[in-house]
């Protein structure tokens, strides 16, 4: 049976850095912004970085973080970590130890089966916080489930004690 998820928390600076920013200064909010090209977007090829998501705001914290839950969920079907790397600042131990937990698992030719993390409830205000890890970034409330989730060997059998239900 999948519970709620009591709260998930995204801090955003210790999640990104300067690899991710097209510029180091953002256009002022009364000038549009200009049109990224899909070359020019952090992240995965067609899976591009949105452009609200660098605005430091309650909506750009949200699209960061919304951005970062589905770019874990693809990350969990290929096992490419280059996306979370290029997303993760050297503050921010659990993004390293995911990117680690890929790339083991897929030199050894490991499969993951699940474990698709769905937001399923409505975020409470969002707080931006002006120094989180060592940068500007941002806390929210939510819940979520993620579907049952198994670690699968080269022959497709569940790896043993990396069988875990939902949540």
């Amino acid at each position: 049976m999948a519970s709620v998820l009591a709260a998930l928390t995204v801090a955003l600076g210790g999640c990104t850095d300067d690899r991710v920013r097209p510029s180091d200064t953002l256009p002022p909010t009364s000038e549009p912004a200009a049109t990224a090209t899909t070359e020019d977007a952090p992240g995965p090829p067609g899976y591009p970085f949105p452009p609200e998501a660098l605005e430091y705001t309650e909506a750009g914290a949200l699209a960061f973080f919304n951005y970062y839950i589905d770019l874990l969920n693809k990350t969990t079907e290929t096992l490419d970590s280059e996306p979370i790397r290029l997303l993760s600042g050297p503050e921010c131990f659990g993004c390293e130890r995911r990117v680690e937990m890929y790339d083991a698992d897929r030199a050894a030719g490991l499969q993951y089966e699940g474990g698709i993390t769905t937001i399923t409830q409505d975020p409470v205000p969002v707080q931006l916080r002006p120094d989180v890890q060592g940068g500007p970034g941002a806390h929210i409330n939510t819940g979520g489930t993620a579907s049952p989730f198994n670690v699968l060997d080269a022959s497709g059998v569940p790896v043993d004690g990396r069988v875990y239900p939902a949540y």
